[in-house]
């Protein structure tokens, strides 16, 4: 009876053992694929004046196949790197606070939450590659949606200072300025959707029917 309990308990520790080392391998490599994004064209597209980022689809992909946990992981990489580039370090030198507030909490959110909204769509009736998509699509829309409200929220002034249209919008209060970021921003909200849905979506689901079955 002790050998079969011994042998049953040294399976399950190989089996958490090797999840962890899958789980942690996983995890690298999606930071290394973000981080390359990051510094390279790689992450981003541009068209005409509107530059469209694909560096929340890393963080979905995470979030959905290893747990909000990582996705969280990934989101602090994400806003780490923003916050590093030239854009954050000239805002950095000057309102340091909000400038890392701005970076980085909207992309904690990005991790978080389709992470936590997968884990809740896991246990209803829904298709996984339904619960799948729902959640990829939210990483974008997070990303896009949280980071223009902190932009008026934190760093409004500082933008009205150097470009007089925010000062502008301004003038109109918090809600009206956010509904013209909203709608100017539009096209890219709308492109980094559809990337979050077809490609974080895509591999998403490859994971999870081959080396993350057990989600």
């Amino acid at each position: 009876m002790d050998t079969t309990r011994n042998q049953s308990d040294t399976r399950v520790t190989k089996s958490t053992r090797k999840g962890n080392i899958t789980f942690m391998v996983e995890l690298a490599l999606l930071i290394a694929i973000e981080l390359i994004m990051i510094m390279t064209p790689l992450g981003y597209l541009q068209v005409g004046l509107v530059q469209i980022s694909f560096l929340a689809v890393p963080v979905a992909i995470g979030a959905v196949v290893l747990g909000p946990t990582a996705g969280v992981v990934l989101g602090l990489v994400f806003g780490i790197s923003s916050l590093l580039q030239p854009s954050g370090m000239a805002m950095l030198g000057v309102i340091p606070v909000q400038s890392a507030v701005l970076a980085i909490v909207p992309r904690l959110f990005v991790g978080l939450v389709p992470g936590l909204v997968f884990m809740g769509l896991s246990k209803t009736k829904m298709p996984k590659p339904v619960s799948v998509s729902i959640s990829c699509l939210l990483a974008p829309l997070t990303n896009s949606i949280l980071y223009c409200a902190f932009m008026v929220i934190f760093v409004g002034d500082y933008m009205a200072t150097i470009n007089p249209a925010f000062e502008y919008m301004a003038q109109f209060g918090f809600w009206k300025c956010y509904g013209i970021l909203l709608a100017g921003l539009m096209l890219n909200i709308v492109l980094e959707a559809f990337a979050g849905l077809i490609v974080a979506s895509a591999v998403s689901n490859v994971l999870l029917h081959t080396v993350n079955k057990s989600r």
